[in-house]
């Protein structure tokens, strides 16, 4: 008797733990794509990927990093050109990040493009601002990504 051998398609498993760790479905990081009820963030997509969110009130933009979104050289993150250029067309006055371990950190768009640093590592024109330049919410009274209508 024959057996017969399945395979996954080419990228099937790398797809699925990408969404696992990224909270899927409905995370910000997936690349379905998401409604909101409430019609004030709508999802913002770099080389056709969801990269985040803006929240249309707040004119505030929202985003998940993984840890190897963090520089280590110096210690900072860093948004590619074409995604702040995106972010200042529409509006955005805020950045707000929620780090691997949960916490968030917020700066002002302003603020990266006048003390963030250019530099370009091979994937593409970004711009830096160190970690200790990002200012940290409050823990209390937060509310998580999903209470805000951002990846529902």
């Amino acid at each position: 008797m024959q057996q017969i051998k399945t395979r996954t398609r080419p990228g099937a498993f790398r797809r699925k733990m990408a969404n696992w760790f990224a909270g899927a479905p409905g995370s910000l990081n997936s690349k379905e794509e998401y409604h909101n009820s409430n019609g004030k963030s709508m999802p913002i997509r770099l080389n056709g990927q969801i990269v985040g969110a803006l929240n249309l009130e707040t004119r505030t933009f929202y985003r998940r990093i993984r840890p190897e979104h963090i520089l280590q050289r110096p210690n900072a993150l860093a948004f590619h050109v074409e995604l702040l250029d995106k972010l200042s067309s529409l509006g955005c006055e805020w950045i707000v990040c929620e780090m691997p371990d949960g916490r968030r950190i917020r700066t002002s768009l302003s603020r990266l493009l006048e003390k963030g640093f250019r530099f370009n590592r091979g994937f593409g024109e970004q711009v830096g601002l160190p970690l200790e330049q990002w200012t940290a919410d409050e823990p209390s009274g937060q509310l998580s990504f999903w209470e805000m209508g951002v990846d529902k």
